[in-house]
């Protein structure tokens, strides 16, 4: 089976409902943390790699992975390690427009809530040693320790996926590094505005900047005669009744890499012109429907993979038929939280 590494951001949601007689849910959460369970939910091997503590939100985290058949073989908990936490509250607007906002700071107290710590340099051959090798690496958090692990798994032919949350003009000696070994990166507009002005072109073999509600821009970096590598513009499903859309992101870059090993990709170079709009296009459906459901991963809970599989498929052929899935979801076989926040670390 295709597996997945990936190291970054793993941390605890606490999903919250405005106005709802609904008590707040916990789920694993963050880029890396929601990426995992949703490729192990598509029928992959995904193996997070992270540097937590030893409390109550880690074992929230640990059994959810494990719900969602994620490896947690390379999850290292100890005494120096921090899990983050992140409250997340969902609502709508006047107009009837869903709202997620993220929150950093305890409620009870208003002190800021745990945050991310990365792997230590001195521990990667602990990880690598216990898993040599894999289909994709991901990072979304750039530390010397995410770098150097992504070395060693491009070396054994990863093909490398990197999202990071922010890119500042300070960074063009790591960017630079990265765009040795990184074949992919994907980036949201609204977290990096000015990429195209600060970084130099052709950076990375496939560039994607995501537009949330309006789609995502692209551009593939490689020597083909008659290859135009200007930026290219795909625009987004538009679907009606968005539940929440916190998490859409994730399920996108889980479709690309999902299209790039159902095509049997070993690098950007191998693909098509045609063959790289119409992957793109793939993933996209799978980010539009993640916002027909409440949190960031609220489909995993609702549908079977197969079901998944086929309203993706309806979605990019126009056949999608949204009298098929409910106008209200409600997560199910969740327990309810009721302790509070402070308890879980």
């Amino acid at each position: 089976m295709k597996s997945i590494v990936g190291i970054g951001l793993v941390a605890l949601d606490v999903v919250v409902e405005k106005n709802s007689e609904i008590k707040p849910l916990l789920y694993a959460g963050g880029s890396c943390g929601n990426l995992m369970c949703i490729l192990s939910y598509l029928g992959y091997d995904t193996y997070p790699i992270a540097r937590l503590a030893k409390n109550k939100a880690t074992e929230e985290i640990l059994n959810d992975f494990e719900s969602c058949g994620v490896k947690t073989e390379l999850i290292f908990k100890g005494n120096d390690g921090s899990t983050p936490i992140i409250i997340q509250r969902i609502s709508k607007s006047k107009e009837g427009l869903p709202i997620h906002k993220f929150e950093f700071k305890n409620p009870e107290n208003g002190k800021y809530l745990p945050s991310f710590k990365p792997v230590l340099a001195k521990t990667i051959d602990y990880f690598y040693e216990k898993k040599a090798s894999c289909d994709f690496f991901f990072l979304d958090r750039i530390s010397r320790s995410s770098i150097e692990l992504a070395k060693l798994y491009k070396k054994n032919g990863a093909i490398v996926v990197l999202e990071p949350s922010s890119l500042k003009i300070e960074n063009q000696k790591i960017i630079e590094e990265l765009s040795e070994f990184v074949d992919i990166l994907k980036f949201s507009n609204d977290r990096i505005p000015e990429f195209k002005s600060i970084f130099r072109e052709g950076l990375f073999p496939l560039e994607i900047e995501t537009l949330g509600k309006n789609g995502i821009n692209y551009r593939v970096n490689r020597n083909i005669k008659d290859f135009d590598s200007n930026w290219k513009h795909l625009s987004s499903f538009n679907l009606v009744n968005i539940i929440d859309s916190a998490g859409a992101g994730d399920w996108t870059t889980a479709g690309l890499i999902k299209g790039l090993m159902e095509n049997n990709i070993n690098s950007i170079n191998d693909i098509s012109i045609d063959g790289i709009e119409e992957i793109l296009k793939y993933a996209q459906s799978f980010g539009a429907l993640s916002c027909l459901f409440k949190g960031a991963r609220g489909i995993m809970y609702q549908l079977e993979k197969a079901s998944f599989n086929e309203l993706a498929e309806e979605l990019i052929t126009n056949n999608f038929n949204m009298q098929i899935l409910s106008d209200n979801f409600l997560l199910k076989d969740r327990e309810y939280f009721e302790d509070s926040i402070s308890s879980l670390y």
